[in-house]
């Protein structure tokens, strides 16, 4: 008989315990306090501090999932959300947004070397614009080829900015010098300017020659000089 009670006793604790999981378990799935729907709130434009305390009012949560270039929206502010404003979702929600980082930045391409035409056309690519040009002669770099740029190749700015450039030309030919000496210093000064040069410095001295004339010249008589360049003057003064 004991045997027996023991069997008993062990179904109905066993019964007893089923009965008990089972009203738990039914009052902790059909009673159990449900989320309530909330409305999305717009929190485009807003900084990631005002728009938590927006949510938080409303029993959402913030996720920033992405950091991305909006032409539009300030660095720093939410430039997209999902869901969307005016949307239902339940409460603890996560709305997800994009934080703006500003407008979107070029670098000014390279430039050194580059034919004018081909660096217009890589500048509009990049959605850059052709500045003012600018043109000197540079030894090794072919004619109509770019020598410099500004901003420097490299530099971050916004699309649309303005870049120029120095543009190699073809270098002047270089010219005869006259011969100056023996010659009245004024005469020599027309001559000068005649061949295509400038007057440089004019010193005077005391020698035993005429009066007011060249006693000497720099560059020499002969030598080649580039077109402008100036050429100096010594000049016999009356003692």
């Amino acid at each position: 008989m004991s045997t027996r009670n023991t069997v008993i006793t062990s179904i109905l604790t066993a019964l007893i315990t089923s009965i008990c999981t089972f009203f738990a378990l039914y009052f902790v799935v059909f009673h159990k306090k449900k989320p309530k729907e909330v409305i999305v709130p717009q929190v485009v434009g807003l900084m990631p501090s005002q728009a938590m305390e927006v949510l938080d009012g409303r029993k959402l949560r913030l996720q920033i999932i992405e950091r991305r270039a909006d032409p539009k929206v300030p660095r720093g502010q939410i430039c997209s959300q999902h869901p969307l404003p005016d949307s239902k979702v339940l409460q603890h929600s996560a709305v997800n947004v994009v934080l703006s980082s500003g407008p979107p930045r070029v670098s000014v391409p390279t430039c050194a070397g580059m034919k004018l035409q081909d660096y217009t056309i890589l500048l509009t690519k990049q959605k850059l614009t052709l500045g003012k040009l600018s043109y000197a002669s540079r030894p090794g770099i072919q004619p109509g080829h770019i020598i410099s740029c500004d901003p420097k190749a490299g530099t971050v700015v916004k699309p649309g900015a303005t870049i120029t450039a120095t543009v190699a030309k073809q270098a002047a030919l270089e010219k005869e010098v006259p011969k100056l000496k023996r010659m009245s210093c004024r005469k020599a000064k027309k001559e000068i300017v005649k061949a295509g040069f400038t007057v440089g410095k004019v010193k005077w001295r005391v020698r035993d020659a005429p009066p007011y004339t060249v006693l000497s010249q720099s560059p020499e008589a002969g030598t080649k000089a580039k077109p402008g360049s100036p050429i100096e003057l010594t000049c016999n003064r009356d003692d």
